[in-house]
């Protein structure tokens, strides 16, 4: 064991009789910390207490943020291991040395495989257009081994800055992912992490690997897991390395390096554009009833942040707004409408192109070019003034992000900068 460092203590189950938890003690340069992974008592015998692969993979990043090397006592999966050391801690920390620093990964490796009952086949269910996706398009196969076979439903959250706090949301809404795998007919598997105790800051979206850790913690049950892609496989890239960089568009390539013999994570959606999948699933009931985009007011979709505002443009560019009426407020929609389709045009970010091409190709009108034309040059020099923390400092200091990017958006970019809420 390194007394300079992140090491990684035995795991081991402890149960209440009704909750189960895979744990593990996290000695962090002499401070110990529990890291768990909480069940329903029904699925204790497939926590994995005989390898340190679920903690490793989740805490590898946060090591890196803050220059630790990583020990465990339990053996790690010798490709995984293999993986981090010789492929994502070069590249990362080569691309991202302002965040991630090249660190060492110390402990037995062992290339047995584990025994599984079930060789199941999994995927997150969040009820937002990615995971709606990978559900119905990965329900069907021809390839039988391919099907899911459980829905797993997570506690990451990108702006629940206290434990007490996430468990809050993810219990309330647990009740709608319930809902969801009823009407799909799935079984779902609810697991509670601290793991954003270990959340490292700066970058936003860093969740494939965090996902993946909580897959790991049920080894023994799966096999195969489905992770939603935000991005076309087409739009991989590394950016120039800044802080303010989307980890989304390289899941691909976290997912390569966390899949094993024994549990193999594939990139789901990829394969389409973001209207495309929309198209894909809009038809669905299940979908109709319980498309959860942001946090919900009242059953409802706030339907006024960025993340609502997208969605429905979507719905209303394909003609299908009205179907959604029971869980989006059109009258909102219809007051904030031409505001946005001016936003998307001064912005112009891939979706926001995706959905101006669909509403051409319907034939429905594009107002606020002029606007948008004067816009732009603002908007610009917004981006860049970003970069300057005393302007960000005052930004923040006055709460502009919450008028400008809506109270969702806002409080998500200030957890993963470790900025206070509201």
């Amino acid at each position: 064991m390194i007394e300079v460092g992140l090491h990684i203590g035995r795991p081991y189950v402890e149960s209440n009789g009704i909750k189960s938890k895979l744990c593990a003690n996290i000695t962090e340069n002499g401070k110990n910390k529990i890291l768990y992974y909480e069940v329903d008592k029904e699925y204790e015998e497939y926590l994995c207490t005989e390898r340190s692969d679920a903690f490793l993979i989740a805490l590898v990043q946060y090591a890196m943020a803050n220059g630790m090397n990583i020990s465990w006592e339990v053996p790690v999966t010798e490709r995984l291991a293999y993986q981090l050391k010789t492929i994502f801690i070069p590249v990362m920390s080569r691309k991202f040395g302002n965040v991630f620093k090249n660190v060492n990964l110390n402990g037995e490796e062992t290339n047995e495989e584990l025994e599984k009952q079930i060789w199941a086949v999994g995927t997150g269910v969040s009820g937002g257009v990615d995971s709606f996706y990978s559900i119905l398009k990965n329900s069907c196969n021809l390839e039988k081994s391919q099907n899911i076979t459980h829905l797993l439903y997570a506690s990451i959250s990108n702006h629940a800055d206290t434990e007490s706090k996430l468990r809050i949301d993810f219990e309330a809404n647990l009740k709608i992912m319930k809902k969801i795998s009823d009407e799909i007919n799935l079984p779902i598997i609810s697991v509670f992490s601290n793991e954003s105790d270990f959340f490292f800051r700066e970058i936003v979206n860093w969740g494939a690997l965090r996902f993946a850790g909580f897959a790991y913690a049920l080894q023994k049950l799966f096999s195969v897991y489905y992770f939603s892609s935000g991005y076309q496989y087409d739009e991989i890239t590394f950016g120039d390395g800044s802080a303010n960089f989307d980890g989304h568009h390289i899941d691909l390539f976290t997912l390569m390096v966390a899949s094993t013999k024994s549990l193999n994570f594939i990139g789901a959606g990829g394969e389409l554009s973001r209207i495309e999948k929309v198209k894909y699933i809009e038809s669905h009931q299940v979908v109709k009833n319980n498309l959860f985009v942001c946090n919900y007011e009242n059953g409802h979709n706030c339907s006024e942040c960025d993340k609502c505002m997208r969605t429905m443009m979507e719905l209303y560019a394909d003609g299908c707004i009205e179907e959604y009426k029971n869980i989006f407020n059109l009258n909102k929609f219809s007051r904030n409408r031409k505001r946005y389709i001016c936003k998307m045009q001064y912005r112009k970010s891939t979706f926001d192109k995706e959905i101006l091409s669909l509403l051409k190709k319907s034939h429905i009108k594009i107002s606020g070019q002029f606007s948008a034309l004067c816009i732009r040059p603002i908007y610009l020099i917004w981006q860049k003034m970003k970069n300057n923390k005393l302007i960000m400092r005052i930004f923040y200091k006055l709460n502009f992000d919450y008028i400008l990017y809506g109270k969702d958006m806002a409080e998500s970019i200030r957890y993963s900068k470790g900025i206070a809420l509201k």
